[in-house]
Parts: C-alpha cells; structure tokens; sequence
C-alpha cells in the first residue's frame, strides 16, 4: 500500500488535477492500493481565510477544511469516471481514523477505524482523505496548521503500515539552496532527520511535524507533479527522525565583554577569534558573552586585549547540555516545562537557548547529571 499527497499547486487546475488522478490510476492498475491525501486547490484555503476575515467571524475548522473536502471529492469523482473503486473518507465519516491529542495520535481509537477499513472496505481501490484536518479527543475538528497535510499523509502511512509515503508537489525534490533565488543542485537522498531540521529552519519542503511519524524502513519521497508519474526518483527520504540528548564534552567557559555598543565590533572580534573554538554567542545591549572551550580560556582573552576599553570577565564549570527534539523547539510551552522541571529540582542555569529542534542548556557543571536524568524523561 503506497500513501500519496497531492499539494495545493499539484491540484491547481483541472489538467493538474487530470494528471494526479491519472497518475494513481496508473498504480492502481499495478495492483497497487493507494491512499490519497488531497490539499485544497491553489489558494483557496488563502481564500476561505479571506472571507472569513472579511465578515468578522472566528476562524472554523469546518470552514477551514472546504478546500480539502472539495479537492477529496473531485478527486473521488475522477477515480470512478475512469473505472476505479475508490472512497473518501472523511471527518464525519464513521471510518474516519485521525483522531489526536495534542499532536499525537490516539491509537486505540485510529487502529480500530483502520481495520475497519481494511475488513469493510476491502475491495475499494483508492481511499481518498482531505489533509490538513483531524478530530480531537472532544470530537470537535481541528486544523494540522499550513501544510499539514504533509503531516496527515506520514500519520496515515504510519496507521496502514504503508509501503511508502509519496509527497507531490511544486519542486522536484529537495536542493541544497532555494532553486527560486539561487542556482542549487538536488539532494538525490535525504534522512529523515536532517530533513526534519532544515523543516524546522524554514525549509519549506515539508511541514515540519510531519516527518517523525514516518517510520524507520518506509520508504518516501518527494516529487513534482509535473511528471504525472508517481515512480519518478526525485529526492529520497530515508530512516526516522531521532530524539538525542548529548552533552558537550568540553569544560566550558563563558567570557564576557562589556563595552558600549559592543555589537558594531562583533566582526572584528570574530576575525580576532578566528581558530578559536566557540560553542555560543550571546549579545545584549553592551555586552558580547562567548563560551568557549576552557582549556582555551587564557589564550582567548589575550586575543581580546587587542579592543580597547573593554572589560573582561569570566565564569568557569560550566556544562552544555543539548537536547535535540523530535518535533520543533517553537512548539507552545517546550522550553517552559523544562524550565519547571530544573525549577522543582533546584537547578539553576547559566542559560539556555532554542533554534531549529535544539535546545542548548547552560549549566554548572556539578548540576550536569541531574538535568541529563530530567531530559531523559519521555515526557520532555
């Protein structure tokens, strides 16, 4: 069983939309099973937002999901005008298997609802779902934000066990560069994890929740749709996204520059660093803190002497922690229940800071320990 997404752009217009159906058609007379994961046409989950702005109305996700519900019919429609047994399976469908809380499936409830669509609906074909939307654990419909039905399509492959997770939409595969602005080369294969981190950056291949449901050995890719043929290469994805926690073996020492406008001489003072290791840089409005490795402390500073009036200080024994997420560290209330945690343990940081799927955590070093074993826990 092959899960196959089908973007905004992908279904732009009515060629478009022939040419995604006709693409599925042809894995189904391979025998294959497909389920198809359909975003809204174009711009009109845009154009709903539009509207709904324009009367004043809170922002349904019923209103929302039109474009998705639309696009899954039509698609419907397309599969039978070519003699294909399909079915679409939608929210208020009593077969309707995405049910989640808190951005996690609710896998009693999904599994149930996936085999009762493998016993009941066995010989269907083709099974069509609108992207972007899911139920949670009230009953009521919510949204999987922009892009997600990048994020549906890898929850449904990981529910029906599916063979591979097919992403069709307006790139051939991922580059090293954004190919609208610079000249880029495409990435032929591609883990998961690195994927997910350049997501997390502002990548905008694949939504960045979506890839850590994709599971260890299923097989994906990302494809244009221009090719209307879903065994075309593109850029493959391989292996699973890793939750990580490591620490920096290095002591570390933080020193700190206080001057006036210390900012305007950064550049100067990396070119004076150059070959000196730095693990992080903080700026506030006066003061420039570096932490480097301690070892390297005397030879550092020495460098600095060349700045003139600057003031110097140091901290020794300190620690990085490094916890590496498995979904982005921007996520609402991440890094303040950490810092409950450290709280109830009477840890005290030297700092701490988040980007990409990082959270970087400065510490004593007597306190390095105790915050690995409060990281450990699943629920961080």
């Amino acid at each position: 069983m092959k899960v196959v997404k089908f973007g905004g752009t992908s279904l732009g217009n009515s060629e478009r939309f022939n040419l995604a159906i006709d693409s599925v058609s042809s894995l189904v007379k391979k025998n294959e099973k497909v389920i198809v994961v359909v975003s809204a046409m174009g711009d009109e989950t845009d154009e709903l937002i539009s509207l709904i702005k324009g009367v004043g109305w809170k922002e349904e996700p019923e209103f929302l999901s039109l474009g998705e519900i639309k696009s899954a019919r039509l698609f419907y429609f397309g599969i039978k005008s070519r003699g294909i047994d399909g079915v679409v399976i939608e929210p208020s469908s009593p077969y309707w298997p995405l049910f989640i809380k808190d951005m996690e499936i609710i896998e009693d409830i999904a599994f149930k609802k996936v085999s009762s669509i493998l016993n009941d609906l066995k010989d269907k074909s083709v099974f069509i779902f609108p992207g972007f939307i899911a139920i949670d654990e009230s009953g009521k419909i919510i949204t999987l934000g922009r892009g997600g039905s990048d994020t549906s399509a890898f929850m449904l492959g990981k529910l029906f066990n599916a063979d591979e997770v097919i992403i069709v939409t307006d790139v051939e595969g991922v580059y090293n560069l954004d190919p609208n602005l610079f000249p880029a080369e495409k990435i032929k294969e591609i883990s998961a994890d690195k994927l997910m981190t350049l997501s997390s950056f502002g990548a905008k291949v694949m939504h960045e929740e979506a890839l850590r449901f994709k599971d260890k050995n299923q097989k994906s890719k990302i494809i244009h749709y221009k090719f209307g043929d879903l065994e075309y290469e593109g850029t493959g994805i391989f292996g699973e996204v890793k939750r990580d926690i490591f620490l920096f073996k290095d002591d570390v020492s933080l020193i700190t520059i206080h001057k006036e406008g210390i900012i305007s001489d950064l550049w100067d003072l990396l070119k004076i660093l150059n070959g000196t290791r730095i693990f992080s840089i903080i700026t506030g409005v006066d003061f420039l803190g570096i932490y480097i490795p301690s070892n390297e402390l005397k030879e550092t500073i020495e460098k600095m002497l060349v700045i003139k009036s600057v003031d110097i200080t140091y901290k020794n024994g300190i620690s990085i922690v490094v916890l590496r997420k498995e979904v982005p560290v921007d996520r609402p209330g991440l890094v303040s229940s950490i810092l409950e945690e450290l709280k109830k343990a009477n840890i005290s940081i030297v700092e701490i800071s988040s980007i990409g799927r990082e959270i970087q955590i400065f510490v004593k070093k007597e306190d390095t320990e105790n915050v690995l074993s409060i990281l450990r826990k699943e629920n961080l």
